[in-house]
């Protein structure tokens, strides 16, 4: 990993050109970021992780799912070994 002089990281890059880059190969292990939940009992309807959008006018949110505007996994079973079943939502605030 690195950080430039102007605050902008790399990751497998010593010349990140965004605020965050990260640059794969498409090889197993090194194809991507992964957002992991870290437990011993995942069940259906539980949040795997996600992206929020939001701005820091006011107040910047604690949870993705409080964002303006968020993108969330959540399992629709019970995980295990084999078993991973999710599915991804989209979301918004409503006006006031």
């Amino acid at each position: 990993m690195r950080i430039d002089k102007d605050g902008r990281v790399g990751i497998a890059t010593e010349t990140p050109v965004n605020i965050l880059q990260v640059n794969v190969t498409g090889a197993d292990n090194f194809d991507g970021i992964q957002i992991v939940r870290e437990d011993s009992s995942t069940s259906s309807g539980d949040i795997l992780g996600g992206i929020g959008f939001d701005s820091t006018d006011g107040n910047v949110p604690s949870s993705i799912t409080e964002a303006s505007a968020f993108i969330a996994a959540y399992a629709t079973e019970a995980h295990a070994t084999t078993d991973k079943g999710g599915e991804l939502k989209m979301g918004i605030s409503f006006i006031d």
